[in-house]
């Protein structure tokens, strides 16, 4: 939110008076650290460790610094840590330069002195405004009145925006955390990278907090001066950018144990809960609270809160006690994904402030280092729980942590040096995140953003990808020069590769729009109804990679459907009516999208029904086993399907035989197929195809061997019992029986199907979808004819219709559409100047009034009478209305043209410069000015 509200007036408390410097005096080290302790509720101290491996052991502490050359490990800890620290016994030292910042800067002005303290409004503080480069350390107002008054004085270009009160602000105090965005049109969000910058997370690092609003002046005040020799480069920053800056990310830190805000005499890493804010960021290594604190500190939800609405391209977290510029990760050793390119930008910044500042300055070398200033997170120290990984990691922001100053709280009367050692540093970086890949992803269908990844194929590693940011749907990918592969993907969208991308360092490329295709933008196609049978069909469509569906049916005029999800792309329908016509329709689903259903597939059942199914695959499946000379096969070879038959073998009657019985009573004819395959028969021997009513049994089909089989082939066999031949009765019975002559005479049967055709009832056909009359057909002669209606326009194409009992979807009854292609095509259209018959009369363009137009080539407004155009939509180009013009290629001659002495009739009025006076003239040979 923005910050707009009242100054407040403060009370004048008394205070503590702490002398210059509040180092102390005790040579032993737990004296001194438990007196920093008692009065800051923090302390920094170093121990000495014998290897590098050893830094692990002290993870539960804040890491400071690790100095290979000494083997000094510096470390912070609260009073909790501390106490846990002392439980191990370990030696250590306490350094008062570390701990009392007026050791460091003598020069810092006590909290009580009137000189800083203030109680009025901004208005009312005489100090303002605030003269830069600074040279001292501003009072808690000046810092939070000259942030609203870059926005007051520079409204065009920036806004205060208040991400939230401090965690002693929100308790009752006045202290908030203030950004100031810097962009041409502030106020709108555009096209155009954000870029950030926060300072002193840890309130006794404190060389950023000038050095930022510094900054800010520069910028605000090179923007509007034409003649300042920076000014090109940082109006373009501005322009083509979004520039967020936040001088104090740690107030209460900064300004500790001063109930005035004036003085950070006293300033402290922790904020006011006593909490290292740098390692109270989730970890996608150290978890959720990598510090041990259950919650996170209210300054960390904050800016959490401010990523996850807004997306930094790149970022910077200004920090102090060395000098050096410290990129991911922090928490690992595996190197990120875009290693060289972080390098390239840390060298970049490192080598612009030892140019610009004094010998030794920003040259820190730590272990691994490839150049002096520039370090890698965890070659330097690992640590979890920080900042710069968190942005990495799951914010998709290119931070890096940058320690601008060996003193954590420099002597005032060096700000502006510092300040001029970076200024070129600082303005470099920023425009980094201008240069690399950018763009627009939109759906194809909608032309809406959408959100995306992006991602370097081949590259990108660990979240080192960037995203789209919505509204706009636009993206920024940095990245070091080279040939890359550009993967665009999104929930819902079918991916798209941009192949062969090359870019340079230094360089910003535009891409085009990328249009992804939504998975469920349309309905699948080739919808189709096969293996239809008397209850029952496979229904199937192309499959959508990433999709879902949702299918349904009905009897064909139906009011009703029946509608069912899948993720397959075939269905079997089961349960439906024989003798009846069906519809169904298909539809993709994705998260949220979901196409328009498919045009209707229509199929009509089967006059008949499955009465049963024997494969035997793994069991009789209801079939009996007859005695010693009926087993069930499993061998493959023999079976016509799969694995398993079953095998008959000898004459031993009963006990040759495979017996099921069924209720046929509901069919008027029930067909009985297999397939069989036999061994050993000899010429002559037989197998029996029985049938009992419940009455007894009859062989109704005889197989003789070498008649109507031979051994080793796969036959077909099929018969049909009628009602009018036979009784089909509740407890009819099938039974086949082999009649051969030993054991090694066998057959093998397989894949047993029994259909029925059911019982019907004549009745008068009506349009239902079902054969009401019994004759096998379905709906004759009460059917409806409808039309596709391919464009919506509800006339309907007459070369393609459909019979039903009601419209299927995209279908009409009108059939007099003349192009069912084009929703402004059918009868009675308004007729449109497109050079089409749109009303279907016969006639194009026939209703409109048509208009010749003149060629004006010379584009004087007049046209040439012999070149012409007619049409009914406006003028063409290089075409005009008049057709007056007496010379079209010269724009000097036109009717009413003003005459010239040239030659030309330029009025049009068949006279040559007759409006002109003529004067005579006589030759002067002689140039003595005499004729």
């Amino acid at each position: 939110m923005n910050l707009n509200y009242p100054r407040r007036l403060w009370a004048l408390v008394v205070i503590l008076v702490f002398g210059a410097s509040l180092s102390f005096a005790q040579n032993q080290p737990s004296e001194k650290a438990q007196n920093y302790l008692d009065l800051k509720g923090e302390i920094t101290f170093e121990v000495t460790i014998n290897d590098p491996k050893e830094i692990e052991d002290f993870n539960y502490l804040s890491i400071v610094n690790y100095d290979a050359n000494t083997n000094k490990l510096k470390l912070w800890a609260n009073a909790q840590q501390f106490e846990l620290f002392l439980n191990n016994g370990i030696a250590f030292e306490v350094n008062d330069i570390d701990n009392d910042a007026a050791v460091s800067a003598p020069d810092l002005k006590p909290a009580q002195d009137p000189i800083k303290a203030t109680s009025q409004p901004c208005s009312a503080i005489t100090s303002l405004p605030l003269a830069f480069p600074l040279t001292d350390y501003p009072t808690y107002d000046e810092y939070e009145c000259t942030m609203i008054s870059f926005a007051a004085n520079y409204p065009g270009i920036c806004e205060l925006v208040d991400i939230g009160g401090t965690t002693e602000g929100v308790g009752g105090g006045d202290k908030r955390l203030l950004f100031i965005k810097i962009s041409d049109n502030v106020s709108t969000r555009e096209q155009e990278p954000r870029l950030m910058y926060t300072s002193s997370m840890h309130g006794d690092e404190i060389a950023g907090y000038p050095m930022m609003l510094d900054l800010i002046d520069y910028l605000t005040t090179t923007y509007y001066n034409t003649g300042h020799p920076d000014h090109t480069r940082v109006k373009d920053l501005i322009d083509n950018s979004e520039i967020w800056i936040n001088p104090s990310a740690n107030p209460d830190g900064t300004y500790y144990l001063d109930p005035t805000n004036t003085s950070v005499a006293n300033a402290r890493r922790a904020n006011d809960n006593g909490w290292d804010l740098n390692r109270n960021y989730p970890d996608n290594i150290g978890g959720a609270h990598p510090d041990g604190n259950p919650a996170y500190e209210l300054e960390t939800q904050h800016f959490m809160t401010l990523a996850d609405n807004n997306h930094f391209v790149i970022s910077a977290n200004f920090h102090g006690g060395t000098e050096v510029v410290n990129y991911p990760w922090d928490n690992t050793y595996t190197r990120h994904a875009d290693d060289d390119w972080f390098f390239f930008i840390s060298q970049e910044y490192a080598a612009n402030c030892q140019a610009d500042g004094p010998a030794g300055y920003m040259d820190a070398m730590y272990t691994n280092y490839v150049f002096p200033g520039v370090t890698n997170g965890a070659d330097w120290y690992r640590v979890e729980g920080g900042r710069q990984d968190y942005m990495n990691y799951y914010q998709f922001a290119k931070e890096t942590t940058i320690e601008l100053s060996n003193l954590k709280t420099p002597p005032a009367s060096e700000l502006d040096d510092h300040w001029f050692w970076n200024q070129e540093a600082l303005i470099e970086y920023m425009i980094q995140g201008t240069y690399g890949f950018r763009g627009l992803v939109k759906d194809a269908v909608t032309g809406n953003p959408i959100q995306a990844t992006i991602k370097l194929v081949g590259h990108d590693n660990t979240n080192s990808h960037t995203e789209t940011e919505l509204p706009m749907g636009d993206y920024y990918r940095p990245t070091i020069a080279g040939t890359y592969d550009i993967l665009y993907e999104a929930d819902c969208y079918q991916p798209f590769t941009l192949t062969n991308q090359t870019i340079a360092n230094y360089q910003t490329i535009n891409l085009a729009d990328v249009l992804l295709t939504p998975i469920a933008g349309t309905p699948p196609s080739n919808l189709a109804a096969n293996n239809v049978t008397g209850n029952g069909a496979t229904i199937s469509w192309d499959a959508i990679t990433g999709a879902d569906y949702d299918y349904r049916y009905r009897v064909v005029g139906s009011p009703s459907w029946t509608t069912v999800n899948t993720s397959n792309a075939t269905e079997n329908l089961s349960g439906l009516t024989p003798s009846t016509q069906y519809e169904v329709q298909v539809r993709s689903t994705c998260n949220s999208n979901t196409s328009s259903y498919s045009t209707s597939e229509i199929f009509t059942t089967l006059n008949t029904v499955t009465v049963h199914e024997g494969y035997f695959e793994t069991g009789w499946d209801g079939w009996s086993d007859g005695g010693v000379d009926v087993s069930r096969y499993t061998g493959g070879t023999l079976s016509y399907e799969n694995l398993a038959s079953i095998q008959l073998q000898d004459n031993s009657g009963v006990a040759s035989a495979m017996t099921q019985g069924f209720d046929l009573s509901p069919y008027s004819s029930v067909t009985i197929s297999f397939w069989f395959r036999a061994s050993g028969m000899e010429n002559g021997e037989d197998f029996w195809l029985r049938y009992n009513d419940g009455t007894g049994w009859a062989t109704i089909d005889n197989f003789v061997a070498g008649t109507d089989f031979n051994n080793g082939t796969f036959y077909y066999t099929e018969f049909t019992l009628d009602s009018g031949s036979y009784n089909l009765t509740v407890n009819s019975q099938f039974r086949i029986q082999n009649d051969a002559s030993q054991n090694n005479d066998r057959v093998y049967i397989d894949q047993v199907i029994i259909t029925g055709t059911p019982l019907c009832t004549p009745s008068t056909e009506i349009c239902d979808g079902i054969d009401n009359n019994c004759d096998g057909n379905i709906d004759e002669g009460v059917t409806n004819t409808y039309y596709a209606d391919t464009d919506n326009d509800t006339f309907g194409d007459p070369s393609n219709s459909i019979q039903s009992c009601s419209a299927p979807v995209g279908y009409v009854a009108d059939n007099t559409d003349c192009d069912d292609t084009n929703n402004t095509v059918y009868p009675g259209a308004p007729e449109i100047c497109d050079g089409l018959d749109n009303d279907c009369n016969s006639f194009i363009d026939d209703t409109l009034t048509f208009v010749t137009y003149y060629a004006d080539t010379d584009n004087d407004g007049f046209g040439d009478v012999s070149s012409t155009v007619s049409t009914c939509d406006g003028a063409p180009a290089g075409y005009v209305a008049d057709n007056t013009d007496c010379d079209d290629t010269n724009n000097t001659v036109y009717p009413g043209a003003p005459e010239l002495c040239d030659g030309l009739d330029n009025d049009c009025n068949a006279l040559v410069d007759d409006t002109l006076t003529f004067i005579t003239y006589y030759a002067d040979t002689d140039n003595d000015g005499y004729g």
